[in-house]
C-alpha cells in the first residue's frame, strides 16, 4: 500500500502549500530582474502564471471543489504545479549561473508528501526531463555548457530526495497506525473496565451508607480504601 496523505491532509496540505506559492510570486517578481539576460516581459510572465495557480487553488478550496474530489484535484494542481516550475526553470536558463532548478528538490518533496513515492518519482522524473532538456537548450542557445557529471549529480538528488522523503511519509503513515491503534486500544479498555467499576463503586457506597448494615471500624476502614482506589482506577 502507498504511503499519502489522506484526503482531509490533502486539504490542509494544499492550502499550506498554496501560501508557499504566493511566497515565490514575491520572490520572482522582487528578485527576477536583478537575474542578467532574463527580460523583465519573462520575470512577469512567471510570477503571474504562479500567481494564477494561487488563485486558482484558492478558488478550489473555498468553492469545496477539492473538498469533494481531492485526489484527483490535487494530481490537476501539482501537473500545473511541474509545468509552471519547468517553465520557470527555461526562461531562466538565460541566466549564465542559471541556479533555478535548486528548487526542483521542493516540488519533489511537496509530490512525495502528496501521492506517497508515486509523487516522489513522478516529480523527480518529470523535473529531470526538464532539467535536461534546459540544460542542452542553454548550450544550443547561448553556449553555457553543463559538465555530464554536474548535471547526473543533480538529477541522482532528486531521485534520492524523492526515495528519502517517500521513505519518510511511509514512517510517518505507520507512526499514525501505531497511534490510531494505541488511540482504540485505550478507549475499549476504559470502557471494559468502567462498567464493572461502576457496579462495584455502586456497591461500595451502598455499604458506606450502611443501609444494608452498620459496619465496624475495620470494614469502614477497608470499604474506604477500595472506594478511593475504584475512584483511582476510574482516572
Amino acid at each position: 500500500m502507498l504511503a499519502r496523505l489522506s484526503s482531509d491532509e490533502l486539504l490542509e496540505f494544499e492550502g499550506t502549500f498554496n501560501l508557499t506559492r504566493l511566497g515565490g510570486v514575491g520572490l520572482i517578481l522582487l528578485l527576477g530582474p536583478f537575474f542578467p539576460n532574463i527580460g523583465l516581459p519573462f520575470v512577469v510572465f512567471v510570477g503571474g502564471a504562479l500567481l494564477a495557480q494561487f488563485v486558482f487553488v484558492t478558488v478550489l478550496v473555498r468553492r469545496g471543489t477539492l473538498a469533494r474530489r481531492p485526489v484527483a484535484i490535487a494530481w490537476l494542481i501539482f501537473a500545473i504545479d511541474l509545468l509552471i516550475l519547468a517553465a520557470g526553470i527555461f526562461i531562466f536558463s538565460a541566466d549564465p549561473n542559471w541556479t533555478t532548478y535548486i528548487v526542483i528538490p521542493l516540488i519533489v518533496i511537496a509530490g512525495a508528501f502528496r501521492f506517497g513515492a508515486r509523487g516522489g518519482i513522478f516529480a523527480a522524473v518529470a523535473m529531470s526531463i526538464a532539467y535536461v532538456a534546459t540544460a542542452w537548450f542553454r548550450a544550443s542557445a547561448y553556449g553555457y555548457e553543463t559538465e555530464p557529471q554536474r548535471a547526473l549529480f543533480h538529477i541522482a538528488v532528486f531521485v534520492l530526495t524523492a526515495f528519502l522523503v517517500s521513505g519518510l511519509v511511509r514512517e510517518l503513515a505507520s507512526l499514525r497506525q501505531v497511534d490510531k491503534a494505541k488511540s482504540e486500544f485505550l478507549a475499549t479498555m476504559s470502557h471494559d473496565f468502567r462498567s464493572p467499576l461502576t457496579v462495584v463503586r455502586a456497591v461500595l457506597e451502598l455499604l458506606l451508607s450502611e443501609r444494608v448494615g452498620a459496619l465496624n471500624d475495620k470494614q469502614r476502614e477497608l470499604t474506604v480504601r477500595a472506594e478511593r482506589n475504584v475512584h483511582r482506577l476510574e482516572e
